[in-house]
């Protein structure tokens, strides 16, 4: 019982979350502009 209760609250760790969410979604977006610049590449060979 005390676990799921002390689970449930986000206010306990909201911060290091966030930054990992954050951190994965930059990551993302980095890894997609890469690919979009290689795919670029190869079209204009």
């Amino acid at each position: 019982m005390s676990a799921t209760s002390s689970r449930a609250p986000d206010g306990i760790w909201p911060a290091s979350r966030r930054g990992r969410v954050g951190a994965w979604l930059t990551r993302r977006r980095a890894i997609g502009a890469a690919l979009l610049a290689l795919v670029a590449a190869l079209a204009l060979l």
